[in-house]
């Protein structure tokens, strides 16, 4: 456990640059995906409001199938199919 701490005081100057820019992209990509989320709830949420029966069934069917699906499944569908 020494030796591993050791090695991690050891090489962080080096790694603190490469960790920082990461961190960056993470912050960046979790803003992004939440706009992305926020922006399709609206429209998930508009279309079970409206008036065209077809496009409403299709916004219960996509929330009810989802909201019974395990996220881990959710995660392994959009990991393999992207």
């Amino acid at each position: 456990m020494v030796e591993f701490l050791r090695s991690i005081a050891d090489n962080l100057p080096e790694w603190l640059p490469q960790l920082l820019v990461a961190c960056g992209w993470t912050l960046k990509m979790t803003a992004a995906s939440f706009v992305v989320a926020v922006l399709g709830g609206i429209l998930v949420a508009l279309a079970r409001r409206s008036r065209f029966a077809p496009l409403r069934w299709a916004a219960v069917v996509y929330v009810e199938i989802l909201r019974g699906m395990p996220a881990l499944v959710i995660l392994f569908l959009i990991y393999f199919a992207l």
